[in-house]
């Protein structure tokens, strides 16, 4: 009884394994030859896999700041502002979704890992589909005054208590 047991949850993992090991994703270096396609609309978009082999995919957008002299957006220094990925079965689609920014950004549908920067690295032939949207250009965060002034007196003030203690402390 304990053998047929044991070989029987063997089985089981077993199947579990082919499972998990035929939904892993191949590495897509070209989204085409992938048989990947797909249309953005607002912040998502559904991609359809007509090849034969699972896909990890993604959808990212990223916050445009400048443009060079001749209008075209400047991409080294454009911010991920979010992503979110799947896989996508042989014959399947899947549809991912970003919350977008108040101001200029790309968007961009992928085969591959996002890329958490665009400097001097791009997604090239694993695009599915892109769009420049939204105005103004975004700008940089950058604390207010008040909350560096804030931060600085609390330093201070941790540094008085500190020579205070170490006073009383002789």
């Amino acid at each position: 009884m304990k053998k047929l047991m044991l070989v029987s949850i063997f089985a089981l993992m077993a199947i579990a394994l082919s499972m998990v090991v035929s939904a892993t994703a191949v590495t897509c270096t070209n989204a085409a030859n992938s048989h990947l396609t797909g249309t953005i609309n607002d912040g998502s978009i559904t991609i359809h896999n007509s090849g034969n082999n699972p896909q990890l995919v993604g959808l990212a957008v990223y916050k445009v700041f400048d443009q060079d002299k001749n209008g075209v957006d400047v991409i080294d220094d454009q911010e991920l502002f979010d992503s979110s990925t799947g896989i996508v079965g042989a014959h399947e689609d899947v549809t991912l979704s970003v919350d977008l920014p108040e101001c200029r950004y790309q968007i961009d549908s992928f085969c591959g890992p996002v890329l958490t920067s665009l400097n001097n690295q791009r997604y090239d032939d694993k695009k599915i589909d892109w769009l420049h949207l939204g105005d103004p250009n975004c700008s940089h965060d950058v604390p207010e005054f008040g909350v560096i002034a804030g931060g600085i007196a609390l330093i201070g003030a941790l540094a008085g208590i500190m020579i205070i203690r170490k006073k009383t402390d002789i």
